[in-house]
């Protein structure tokens, strides 16, 4: 069953442990079982996952929050991702080294898990 709703996502469960070691590689032995577990909880480790609303616009394994109101509100994240519109910031973010780069960027400049809030208490960060 599980093996089914990966195949369905596109996901294959062995890019999942390359994943994970892409994940404890950038962020070390310290940080990377809590990274592991935001990245699990966010977007199920499907870094072609993008969530786009009234809200926000989040891409990847982290979600991270390029944009609000489907781009079209203030950026977030905006001048950290290469790209020069929403599609190719979009795109950059589905690259799950990217991702986790950006992630670890955004970790290191704030000192904590603070702008994962929902899955960092999750994980009990």
């Amino acid at each position: 069953m599980l093996r089914s709703i990966f195949n369905y996502l596109n996901i294959k469960v062995e890019d999942n442990q390359e994943i994970k070691k892409l994940i404890y590689d950038t962020f070390g032995k310290k940080d990377g079982a809590t990274a592991y577990k935001i990245a699990k909880c966010e977007s199920g480790l499907n870094p072609k996952r993008v969530h786009s609303d009234e809200i926000e616009h989040s891409v990847g394994l982290f979600q991270v929050h390029v944009a609000k109101a489907h781009g079209q509100g203030a950026w977030v994240h905006w001048d950290k991702i290469p790209g020069d519109n929403l599609e190719e910031k979009t795109e950059w973010l589905k690259v799950p080294e990217n991702n986790i780069l950006i992630a670890k960027f955004i970790k290191g400049s704030r000192g904590n898990w603070g702008a994962w809030y929902t899955c960092s208490k999750k994980a009990k960060v």
